[in-house]
């Protein structure tokens, strides 16, 4: 019988600055344990400063690395950078960018991902998904056509609720873009800004190999 291998543990002695919405508590030198990997990767050299925040700006703005927790478990731990462009969840997915992923649940089969009458391309996926979609990577002028439902002025930007193929997808635009409700509009999207999560909402290897169509 092989013998299963003990967890490994990182423990370190680091000066951490404890940061509640936006104020200092306290900054002690206390020795923490961290079970590997989640120690190596979010903590790093002889100090450290720990902010808890329910603002994903502010996390965005502040961190080196970013720790998602959702119900006391982890969700992903990476640079801001890798967490808005590659969350690993779908949770986490939500929860960053204003506004947030669009999240389209589907259904695959024979390589098509469908939702209503909206389809994608995905190898390597089978079964109940959900594609994501940045509101930023949406391109506004060429593709399939949708209705404008809703436009939201915001000073230096719009977002703009396009129903397409029975599905509602926000777009970011500039503060030139000029639509109102019942305009048609063309969106597409470039595949490799498609994610791709599986029926646990984790995000999978499947790749999408272009934009959306609408089906009949």
């Amino acid at each position: 019988m092989r013998d299963t291998p003990s967890p490994s543990y990182a423990t370190a002695t680091k000066t951490v600055s404890i940061v509640w919405c936006g104020v200092m508590i306290s900054a002690v030198p206390f020795s923490i344990t961290f079970a590997t990997p989640v120690g190596s990767q979010l903590v790093n050299g002889s100090s450290a400063q720990l902010c808890a925040t329910a603002d994903y700006e502010e996390a965005m703005a502040l961190a080196d690395r970013i720790l998602v927790l959702h119900d006391g478990a982890v969700e992903q731990i990476g640079t801001p950078e890798e967490v808005y462009r590659r969350p690993a969840t779908t949770f986490t997915a939500a929860i960053t960018g204003s506004p947030p992923m669009n999240l389209i649940p589907c259904t695959v089969r024979d390589g098509v991902a469908a939702a209503g009458n909206l389809a994608f391309r995905v190898s390597g996926m089978q079964g109940e998904a959900v594609v994501g979609v940045r509101p930023e990577e949406v391109r506004i002028g060429a593709g399939p056509e949708g209705v404008v439902d809703l436009v939201q002025p915001l000073g230096r930007k719009k977002i703009v609720d396009v129903i397409l193929g029975g599905v509602r997808i926000k777009a970011v635009t500039g503060p030139e873009f000029v639509a109102s409700r019942g305009t048609r509009l063309s969106l597409e999207v470039d595949p490799a800004a498609i994610r791709v999560y599986d029926d646990e909402g984790r995000l999978s290897e499947a790749r999408a190999s272009g934009s959306w169509v609408l089906l009949g």
